[in-house]
């Protein structure tokens, strides 16, 4: 007999009226198997429409950059990731073909590029986003960077030997001028990011203790245009003032 012998029919949710579809085996165990998988996954609202995934990263990529709240730093960022980093290995594939071996193999890529640890785990975190946006919205079942096995990124121990001095501080900061000296030093002794330094304000500074209300960001809204905002911080505290 040619074609395969067991066909499996269901409904996807949504009652009688819910679309019909058809699935054929070659073997009667894979047939059943798949019938009470479909059941279970209904019950339990895990049910996924195959076809729901038959779309590419490079488009659900776009679709999702554009719908996802974020910071417009943050945006910046993950485009640059998609597009670079991302697209040019996996655009052509749908979202549910990607497997945990992609997602592997792609690390690997990054590494034998030279990305550092760090860089290829801001990547990570980036699609890993995309992917679970897909989870959320039925589009596919599983995160695959959930399942691949994640890079190893080492703690490094700081090397106090390899600190400024306060003599090196101290040069760095008259050296930049009267105008960003303020900024080296909040960075050297609070330990505060460079946009953090930035969007500090005297009122911010009160008995002894200072608070991080906002950070200087760079923003490129057109090529050429960069545009400077000050937006809210990550932390809202993050030292003391001596």
């Amino acid at each position: 007999m040619p074609g395969k012998r067991w066909l499996v029919r269901y409904r996807e949710p949504g009652g009688r009226s819910a679309r019909q579809r058809e699935t054929s085996f070659d073997r009667k165990k894979d047939a059943m198997g798949f019938a009470t998988k479909i059941e279970n996954d209904k019950r339990e609202n895990l049910y996924v429409d195959p076809d729901a995934g038959k779309v590419s990263v490079r488009r659900y990529a776009a679709d999702w950059l554009g719908l996802k709240s974020m910071a417009a730093g943050t945006a910046e960022s993950y485009e640059r990731i998609m597009r670079l980093h991302v697209l040019p290995q996996l655009g052509k594939k749908t979202i549910s073909q990607v497997t945990a071996a992609d997602v592997e193999e792609l690390y690997a890529y990054w590494r034998r590029q030279g990305a550092a640890a760090n860089t290829i785990d801001s990547r990570r975190i980036a699609l890993s986003g995309m992917f679970s946006h897909a989870v959320r919205h039925k589009r596919i079942r599983d995160n695959p960077v959930k399942l691949a096995e994640k890079p190893d990124n080492p703690i490094m121990q700081v090397d106090e030997r390899a600190l400024p001095s306060y003599e090196e501080v101290s040069a760095v900061a008259k050296e930049i001028g009267p105008r960003l000296e303020p900024a080296v030093w909040l960075m050297a002794c609070c330990g505060l990011r460079i946009g953090e330094s930035l969007g500090v304000f005297p009122e911010d500074i009160l008995d002894g203790t200072m608070r991080c209300r906002r950070q200087d960001v760079r923003h490129q809204e057109f090529v050429g245009q960069v545009r400077r905002p000050l937006c809210a911080p990550e932390a809202s505290e993050r030292g003391r003032v001596a």
